[in-house]
């Protein structure tokens, strides 16, 4: 939504263009909207509009015992963000040698694999106290890192 608004704000598109993109838009999430939405600035009738922001959700990770090991995947969040959001970065990871870029997805994917894991082991164990959890996650670690 705030791309459009700044699409429109440069003329890049028509108001009409605007009104039928934002429309779309809540039309697909219609369950994010209060009811009467206001057309003209969608984002005033969002039903949620206090989210967490990465940071906060790094520091709740990183705080915890039983997640704080997943937060070593934060820098390779803030990395590849950095090709989807343009920025300074962009054109210096876009030059990085191929073998790094390599190792990195390699790295994420085994987080991606560690943390699924983990969210089953959770899911199916949720009488077990923490302990049993971290021992657990301590395992689901060897794997991450095989």
């Amino acid at each position: 939504m705030i791309s459009l608004q700044l699409l429109l704000g440069k003329n890049i598109i028509s108001k009409e263009q605007y009104k039928s993109q934002s429309e779309n838009v809540i039309n697909v999430f219609r369950d994010y909207f209060i009811e009467d939405i206001n057309v003209s600035n969608p984002l005033e009738s969002l039903k949620h509009s206090n989210f967490t922001t990465v940071k906060e959700m790094f520091k709740r990770i990183s705080n915890s015992e039983l997640t704080f090991k997943f937060s070593n995947v934060y820098p390779l969040y803030n990395k590849f963000s950095k090709y989807e959001h343009l920025g300074l970065l962009t054109h210096h990871y876009q030059l990085e040698a191929y073998q790094d870029i390599m190792n990195d997805i390699l790295f994420a994917l085994k987080f991606c694999i560690k943390g699924s894991l983990f969210c089953v082991h959770l899911i199916n164990h949720t009488d077990e106290n923490i302990n049993t959890i971290i021992e657990i996650e301590d395992q689901l670690n060897l794997i991450a890192y095989a």
